[in-house]
């Protein structure tokens, strides 16, 4: 990956330390109350980059926030392994105390949200609105109930023709930008997911 240029939306990166980890988000201009984004068990925040910018150029009185879920993207990686639903959700009101400006709106796909409307039970006085996708209402599945990841990846195409075989309706440039963001450089020269295996 060594002299690729990715082309963004303008983000600020923002760090923040909760529980002996450093968490990373991105936030994407705006002025107003913040409207915090929150990404599924394969994801990373650079998955709301396109909702982001169009919030950030389009939509006044709000402040796009995507967080990287512990041990995923640039979120630190948890010694004892501490990954549940409730140990989000906890990292999620500290980003929100740590922005501010609430009450936010919290918008969540997937495992993130779940994460959401765990947070606006926990917290609902920092909480305005929660926006959930691609969720169902109730399952069987358990938070340890992965499905199958890569763990490395010959080749950024590699990685793109994944994320596009799991996402066959997002655009190009966006497969492309997570391809290129959701990976690390790996000892053996391939590549290797940024998050918790």
């Amino acid at each position: 990956m060594t002299g690729v240029v990715v082309h963004t939306a303008p983000v600020t990166h923002g760090y923040l330390d909760h529980d002996s980890l450093v968490l990373h988000y991105l936030k994407f201009g705006g002025q107003g109350r913040p409207v915090v984004f929150l990404h599924g068990v394969t994801g990373s925040a650079w998955d709301w980059h396109h909702v982001g910018r169009e919030l950030a150029t389009r939509v006044t009185g709000g402040v796009p926030v995507a967080l990287d879920f512990r041990g995923h993207g640039d979120s630190g990686w948890s010694g004892s392994h501490k990954y549940r639903s409730a140990d989000h959700a906890a990292d999620v009101c500290t980003l929100i105390d740590h922005l501010g400006a609430g009450p936010v709106d919290l918008v969540g796909y997937s495992w993130g949200a779940l994460v959401a409307v765990m947070v606006a039970v926990r917290k609902p006085e920092a909480v305005r609105s929660v926006v959930l996708a691609d969720v169902e209402a109730s399952f069987e599945q358990s938070e340890t109930d992965i499905m199958p990841r890569a763990r490395k990846f010959a080749s950024i195409a590699a990685a793109e023709a994944a994320r596009r075989e799991e996402n066959p309706h997002a655009p190009s440039d966006l497969i492309s930008l997570i391809a290129r963001t959701g990976n690390r450089a790996a000892q053996d020269g391939q590549l290797e997911p940024k998050h918790d295996p």
